[in-house]
């Protein structure tokens, strides 16, 4: 009878969470998810080359909330975790409620100095006043 695999412990097992855990936050709207998968593939797939220190690791919430889950908790958690927030900017996310809601958390989180916010178009839609308002620094 064979002995069950043991899960690391110490040194090695914070290291491997560390590298594990998602550190890029991708906002979309669903109507753009393959481009979101596509972006998100980019992204990791050069990880290879990377020191384990520099290597990206993208959460979005089609690839990370099983269905017993509650949907806000989870983006609330994984947004709090986040080093960035990588927002695709498309016509349908402009008008989504949760794109919405998840920029006004990485907003506080930007103000607070904790995380870096990177709008990346999909298409050239107009920012309507309330995105603008959500993106745009306040003049000090």
């Amino acid at each position: 009878m064979t002995q069950a695999a043991q899960p690391p412990s110490g040194k090695r097992a914070r290291l491997k969470r560390a590298r594990a855990s998602e550190n890029v936050f991708i906002s979309f709207a669903s109507k753009d998810l393959r481009a979101c998968q596509t972006i998100r593939l980019r992204l990791e797939g050069g990880n290879a080359k990377r020191k384990a220190k520099d290597q990206i690791s993208c959460w979005m919430c089609y690839k990370g909330i099983n269905p017993s889950e509650k949907w806000p908790e989870i983006v609330a958690q994984k947004l709090q975790k986040a080093k960035a927030f990588l927002l695709l900017l498309s016509e349908a996310s402009i008008k989504s409620q949760h794109v919405k809601d998840e920029v006004n958390i990485a907003r506080a989180r930007w103000d607070q100095g904790s995380i870096q916010i990177v709008p990346f178009r999909l298409d050239q839609s107009p920012l309507d006043d309330e995105f603008n308002l959500r993106l745009v620094p306040p003049q000090g």
